[in-house]
């Protein structure tokens, strides 16, 4: 009986111990995101545009990643346009369900800011939902 204590407690130890490293290792391999924009967006629009804050125009973006909350979102495509007006054309075609982010998209921005995203979408014709960019922001050195 003493044995089989012992044993149950020494799993529970072992299962307590991994959910930790597991759930530390995912906050280690988060990085630097940032919500840098955001916007609503209905089922009756096709087009929006994401004004990225000023604070984050000042920093070395090195990938963005699209982020769905309160409904789900299917992003065709986004346009990222840069201070010297050129853009940066990213085709996504993901489903993102409410709550999850679509993949991590590394770009190039070769020092210039990204000012705004325009992204495509499709949203449920009665549904209303709000699409988060952020971007991994290098650490300044």
């Amino acid at each position: 009986m003493l044995k089989t204590i012992l044993s149950c407690r020494d799993l529970l130890f072992g299962m307590l111990f991994g959910m930790l490293f597991v759930s530390t290792l995912a906050i280690a391999l988060e990085g630097n995101w940032k919500t840098v924009g955001s916007v609503q967006v209905r089922g009756t629009g096709q087009m929006a545009a994401i004004p990225v804050l000023k604070s984050a125009q000042e920093k070395t973006i090195n990938a963005v990643r699209f982020h769905a909350a309160k409904g789900d979102i299917k992003i065709r495509s986004a346009k990222l346009i840069l201070s010297d007006g050129n853009t940066i054309t990213l085709s996504i075609q993901k489903l993102i369900r409410s709550g999850l982010n679509s993949r991590i998209i590394p770009i190039k921005t070769n020092g210039r800011a990204i000012k705004k995203v325009t992204i495509f979408y499709e949203v449920k014709q009665a549904e209303r939902a709000r699409i988060d960019l952020m971007a991994e922001i290098l650490p300044e050195e």
